[in-house]
């Protein structure tokens, strides 16, 4: 169980890396990579604050709830931003003969 964790943990470094990689290229890649390495040096000093002020206030269920409302709220985000065009996938990503204009 340990194992398919951890694999399942670190494939999100990997694939937010392969994602960036294919959309950015020089000097923007090098930009995005700084951002998502701050990101990910400070989301472990965030997430325990927030999971303290989270469990002050519910029981410890409470920090999978709010983890289950996180989810539901960035898979929204990401819907609509697709829908009103905020997020835009290469042409490459698309199978020969897909509508995606």
């Amino acid at each position: 169980m340990r194992f398919i964790q951890g694999f399942a943990g670190s494939a999100g470094i990997v694939i937010s890396r392969a994602i960036i990689r294919d959309f950015y290229n020089g000097i923007e890649l090098t930009k995005f990579f700084s951002l998502l390495t701050i990101i990910g040096n400070l989301a472990p000093l965030i997430a325990p604050l927030a999971g303290s002020v989270i469990i002050s206030f519910t029981p410890w269920v409470g920090i999978f709830i709010s983890l289950g409302l996180f989810g539901i709220l960035l898979s929204t985000l990401k819907t609509l931003m697709r829908k009103r065009g905020w997020l835009k996938v290469p042409p490459y990503y698309y199978p020969p003969g897909y509508p995606h204009k």
